[in-house]
């Protein structure tokens, strides 16, 4: 589920000159929506990270652009970021509308030292609220959002719990939006043969 590659390349770049893509906007809505729950694990908040990619590796905080992170680069976090393709699905018959499904995976990461008990029940207290938060709802900050579905993922990546001492359970939504096709419309035929 989460891949050990080099820090560097996983932070996303954002440039705040330009209008964000309508899956930045999907992610940003996703933390702060995240981040009005107040998950705490023993009374300390879960840090909130918007990112290109999954993983159990930290970011320097000065590299992190503003807007895509709440609390601190520390764990236990919980790290928004695109998975998978998104999904298109076009109307039939004349209709020129079609439905874009944005992939978001939301992976809560914690070092927890390998302990096979310690926060078990909190952990999954955070995931079920992440989950209650999202399921069938809209994203009012994202009003192009008028639904959005559960996609199951690992609850507990082995792997990473065994060979890296981290707890990680991931969740995908798909945030669904409504748009309008641009039909293409030909030239007119000239008449007369002009």
């Amino acid at each position: 589920m989460l891949l050990d590659i080099s820090a560097e390349s996983l932070w996303v770049e954002h440039q705040s000159d330009m209008a964000n893509s309508r899956s930045m906007q999907v992610r940003e809505a996703v933390a702060s929506r995240i981040h009005d729950l107040g998950l705490k694990i023993n009374s300390v908040p879960v840090n909130i990270i918007v990112l290109k990619i999954a993983s159990d590796q930290l970011p320097d905080e000065s590299e992190i652009p503003v807007g895509q992170m709440y609390g601190e680069t520390e764990f236990p976090m919980i790290q928004v970021s695109p998975t998978g393709r998104e999904l298109i699905e076009q109307s039939h018959g004349t209709d020129t509308r079609y439905n874009i499904s944005y992939p978001v995976q939301v992976s809560f990461v914690a070092q927890d030292d390998g302990d096979f008990f310690v926060n078990d029940d909190q952990y999954h207290v955070v995931r079920e609220s992440i989950m209650d938060a999202f399921v069938s709802q809209t994203l009012p900050s994202v009003p192009e959002i008028w639904y959005t579905t559960l996609a199951p993922e690992t609850i507990i990546d082995t792997s990473a719990f065994l060979n890296r001492n981290s707890f990680v359970s991931a969740i995908a939504f798909y945030f669904h939006e409504r748009r309008e096709s641009n039909p293409v419309v030909p030239d007119p035929i000239p008449i007369g043969g002009e």
